[in-house]
């Protein structure tokens, strides 16, 4: 198994996240199912067809849909009262969820039990202990409450539901209609409590077997983490980030800065090549960092700048949104300060496999890579540190950057020691070398920016497609930038060959954004969500735009430093993920082994405490 192939079973798990239906839909069909559950129970006993109905719509009223409703709105309650808002549809939708597995144990009840109305009962009563169990943990996976105030708010159901036996069993017309004798509360009670008492113990010990190995390796509640996760899958909340610190570790972050000045000696355009990585997902911490670094410094410097994607995997993910921010002031502050502007060379491309584009900019260099049309995914930073290295006697910058544009299901990161860090390493030195010897010639640097329409969800990030063109007097050079998460492999191909009607080189490349992984499956390359022939369509109107906005430019390089922001840390990625397989894989057998005793042992319990 390949090195994070791990990673595989936990993706899995967001393919069954799915957002919820209005209130008013899920009450609709709450009631609508409740009322179709007690005519069909009611047909177990046989009675005419007038009976059977209004039996039936009473019966599903009186012990589903009520106790169900009232429960949406008691929790809904609960949350405010303690300072943690649960939205109504969330409510409802939980309580219509567990209201299908009452209605359901109902139905198998009602067409085992021949018309013996304590079976169905006993049933009944047990399946409000079921739905204790699974709001508890529904509870303390999407939401952030502690074990004890998750337990008082996933008790309401059950009381509710046994508030209405309890009614009912005293009620002659009910009686009559099932024509049973009057029940004893007390029996009713004692049912409960025992039932409770069994599935309440094994729910605590499961609970505590599958936190174990979380609060072990990194000091968090598995529940804990989890909800965190799903709040903000859900709610856009940050908690998240919180939840994460405490196994985060304090880095240096390097960001390579290139900042272009016109004739008038203004700035005009800024790229960007942080060696940080763009994740986790979604919004939290790094995964936005294109979209806030963008929008920092075209509305503080008054420039078109272009965020590409360094040398970096996850292990390097900052983890608080308010670090992306001070490294947004830290760059916004040495720009300011760039001095020694110097003209461009024309580009160099070496190799394949992988190719390498670069410029001489001054005594600095910038080069990107692409493995195209193999996968190309990301690359350790101390990979790309060495390359700096090796040009460190020609240069006094080296700003790499991974052009990420060749998706292909799999993980396909290099880490050190695989055989194609010495391929790259080749040419990155080969590249340098070649372009040691190149003149700097007089050069126009244009910008085209395009911000269109397209949700995160189909592979677009909110910093759009920006395209930069270098010209002078032999060639022109086009780097094309997606906000995305790698590319369809392929697509990359069909780009560049379009774009080659105007620029003599091209590449294109992806920031490798994280917010647009919100979605099921987590995999989101561009193209695979928005059709090939638009995507073409919006590189080519961008270096359109980037060809109106030639201005000649000089350029200066310089390699920022910031101290202390909080990353995920060496090889924690892939620890975390095995410890969620390992707790996947944990509950898979634990599951059964607690609770099919558990469960057969209260519903025999139930079964042998008469009424």
């Amino acid at each position: 198994m390949k090195k994070h192939d791990k990673k595989i079973e936990f993706i899995k798990l967001t393919n069954y996240l799915r957002q919820l239906p209005d209130a008013k839909t899920t009450l609709t069909i709450m009631a609508l199912t409740a009322i179709t559950t007690g005519i069909l129970s009611s047909m177990a006993f046989l009675h005419s067809f007038r009976i059977m109905m209004s039996t039936g719509v009473l019966v599903g009223l009186l012990f589903l849909c009520t106790p169900s409703f009232l429960d949406s709105l008691l929790t809904h309650w609960a949350s405010f009262s303690f300072k943690k808002k649960i939205s109504f549809r969330s409510c409802i939708y939980l309580s219509f969820f567990n209201m299908l597995i009452v209605s359901f144990l109902m139905l198998v009840a009602s067409a085992l039990s021949f018309g013996n109305f304590e079976v169905i009962l006993n049933v009944l009563l047990f399946s409000y202990v079921l739905v204790f169990v699974i709001k508890l943990f529904a509870l303390l996976l999407t939401q952030p409450f502690s074990i004890k105030k998750s337990s008082i708010i996933a008790f309401i159901h059950p009381l509710l539901g046994l508030f209405f036996i309890l009614l009912a069993s005293d009620a002659s017309a009910i009686s009559n209609i099932f024509a049973f004798p009057a029940l004893s509360s007390l029996h009713i009670l004692l049912k409960a409590f025992f039932a409770f008492a069994i599935i309440g113990g094994a729910t605590l010990v499961f609970v505590s077997v599958l936190n174990a190995p979380m609060l072990k390796n990194f000091g968090v509640s598995t529940f804990k983490l989890a909800n965190a996760f799903l709040m903000h899958w859900f709610e856009k909340t940050l908690d998240i980030e919180k939840e994460l610190e405490p196994m985060s570790e304090k880095a240096k972050a390097f960001i390579g800065v290139i900042a272009f000045k016109n004739k008038e000696g203004k700035l005009n355009s800024v790229i960007v090549v942080p060696y940080l990585h763009p994740g986790p997902f979604g919004e939290v911490g790094g995964a936005k960092m294109a979209r806030i670094l963008s929008n920092k410094l075209d509305k503080v410097l008054g420039v078109k700048s272009i965020i590409m994607h360094g040398t970096a995997t996850h292990d390097l993910n900052p983890l608080r949104t308010s670090d992306i921010m001070r490294i947004g002031d830290e760059i916004v502050k040495e720009v300011k300060n760039m001095k020694n502007f110097s003209n461009i060379s024309e580009p160099v491309l070496i190799g394949e496999k992988p190719s390498m584009i670069g410029q001489k900019i001054g005594n600095s260099v910038f080069l990107a890579s692409t493995f195209s049309p193999e996968p190309t995914e990301d690359i350790e930073f101390t990979i790309g540190l060495a390359a700096m290295n090796k040009l460190s006697k020609h240069y006094e910058n080296t700003i790499l950057c991974d052009a990420h544009n060749c998706h292909v299901p799999g993980h396909h990161t290099i880490f050190s020691g695989d055989p194609r860090m010495y391929k790259y390493l080749e040419n990155v030195e080969k590249t340098g070398g070649v372009l040691v010897k190149k003149k700097n010639l007089k050069t126009k640097v244009g910008v085209g920016t395009i911000n269109f329409d397209h949700s995160n969800e189909e592979g677009i990030g909110k910093a759009g497609v920006r395209a930069i063109v270098f010209q002078n007097s032999k060639n022109t050079t086009c780097y094309v930038v997606f906000d995305s998460n790698n590319i369809k492999a392929g697509l990359r191909e069909k780009i560049i060959k379009r774009l080659k009607n105007y620029a003599d080189f091209v590449e294109v490349m992806t920031t490798d954004s994280h917010c647009v992984n919100n979605i099921q499956g987590v995999d989101n390359p561009l193209g695979e969500r928005i059709s090939e022939e638009e995507i073409i369509s919006i590189s080519e109107k961008a270096v359109r735009k980037a060809l109106e906005d030639m201005q000649e430019c000089t350029a200066s390089v310089k390699m920022i430093e910031v101290e202390d922001v909080r990353v995920l840390g060496a090889q924690k990625t892939a620890e975390l993920v095995s410890t969620v397989n390992s707790i996947i894989a944990v509950g898979k057998i634990i599951t059964p082994l607690i609770f099919l005793p558990s469960i057969t042992i209260a519903l025999l319990g139930m079964m042998l405490i008469s009424f």
